[in-house]
């Protein structure tokens, strides 16, 4: 019975000691359907309607290469965290929140905003008193982040997005343009389209 007991012990232990020197899981590096019109993100099956095409507004989207990023709101601190805060497991005070973010290449493009990660937007508005920025929607704190600025064009006699409106737009004002700013992966890697 102790020999039993004794090889549990060092089986147990060696398991321990492997699985502490394992590198840690590299985030998940996606192709996201990304709606310029709407402008979000389609990662739930209910986005898409069964030809591909976005159920809000019927238009075909565009692929993005993308991580999905976590967010925990923390009601103890009152404040955004990248990890669960140390209290979490005992009071159970951090939410997570899922959030996709575009992999693309570092540059001059690359912009510092704030981003609210519980309504995924950059609506927000500085409050003075508090020396702080808060969503417009949730009033919660935002977070610094980095970001970028993307146009996409909705050609209707071609029916695509494309990243330039097309030749025949200025005669047949067949274009639209749609822009916005986009959340960028703290890795970067190879640049969306």
């Amino acid at each position: 019975m102790r020999r039993v007991f004794a090889l549990s012990f060092v089986g147990g232990l060696l398991l321990c000691f492997c699985g502490a020197g394992a590198p840690a899981a590299a985030p998940a590096r996606l192709k996201i359907p990304f709606c310029p019109d709407c402008w979000q993100y389609l990662w739930v099956p209910e986005g898409l309607d069964a030809k591909g095409n976005c159920v809000a507004c019927g238009k075909y989207p565009v692929e993005l290469e993308a991580d999905l990023v976590s967010w925990f709101w923390c009601a103890r601190g009152n404040k955004w965290l990248r990890a669960p805060c140390n209290k979490n497991p005992l009071k159970r005070c951090c939410t997570q929140k899922e959030t996709s973010a575009a992999l693309v290449t570092s540059g001059p493009e690359v912009i510092d905003r704030w981003y609210c990660p519980a309504d995924r937007t950059f609506a927000v508005c500085s409050v003075p008193i508090l020396m702080r920025f808060i969503c417009k929607n949730c009033a919660r704190p935002a977070v610094e982040v980095t970001a970028i600025e993307r146009t996409w064009y909705w050609c209707e006699t071609d029916g695509v997005w494309a990243p330039e409106a097309c030749r025949m737009s200025p005669v047949k004002k067949c274009c639209s343009e749609h822009q916005g700013l986009l959340l960028v992966s703290p890795d970067f890697g190879p640049i969306s389209p």
